[in-house]
């Protein structure tokens, strides 16, 4: 039983180090949140305005809580908290942070197709892909993270054939001429769909294509 409970706190180690490591390469920390208010209050007058701005809006879609209820109120609070420091720290890279009121905002609640209290989407380049990870801050920002590379990763080496078929994820690949030819543009707007829950690759080179065969 040591053994094992070993091994699982070595195996979170490790998670923290790889997340350290990734939000360190970005120039990112995991700071205590300064105080500023950066939760945007969005409504349908000024969602299509602060979509253009950021490169990424995450939303969180929620209903008024009973105040007289503690549960109600301390579970706002921590999500409240996590939502401000993950916009603190991902904002410089272009990442906005608000909520809408399902009941307040019904308009902007019907345009986005919205009727369910607590989800969280974040909005880029016209889609939306929904966050159903761990509600924390850690998680919350590698996701963002990862949703802010390209929404698809080229292969260009034998080295980068290998890292493709060591990833275990869901994964999809595609073959093109060029980023010019048809049905390229398609391929690259599928991937912001599922971007970064499905990884999608693609191989312009006739030789590394043979890879496949």
């Amino acid at each position: 039983m040591e053994v094992l409970q070993m091994k699982i706190l070595l195996a979170l180690l490790v998670c923290a180090v790889a997340l350290t490591s990734v939000c360190a390469e970005r120039g990112l920390e995991f700071p205590s949140h300064d105080g500023k208010d950066r939760l945007i209050n969005l409504s349908k007058k000024n969602f299509n305005r602060f979509s253009k701005k950021f490169d990424i809006l995450v939303v969180y879609f929620t209903v008024a809580h009973d105040q007289n209820d503690k549960y109600q109120v301390k579970q706002w609070q921590l999500t409240e908290e996590m939502l401000e420091l993950a916009a603190q720290i991902t904002e410089r890279e272009g990442v906005g942070f608000g909520v809408v009121d399902l009941e307040k905002d019904k308009a902007l609640a019907e345009k986005l197709d919205m009727k369910e209290a607590g989800a969280i989407y974040a909005y880029k380049a016209g889609h939306k892909v929904e966050f159903d990870g761990q509600r924390s801050t850690d998680v919350l920002v590698e996701f963002l993270l990862e949703l802010d590379e390209a929404p698809v990763e080229e292969i260009n080496s034998k080295t980068e054939v290998q890292g493709f078929r060591r990833n275990e994820y869901t994964k999809v690949i595609a073959y093109f001429e060029s980023n010019t030819s048809p049905g390229y543009d398609e391929f690259v707007d599928a991937a912001l769909d599922f971007q970064p829950v499905i990884s999608f690759y693609v191989v312009f080179q006739k030789l590394l294509r043979s890879k496949w065969a």
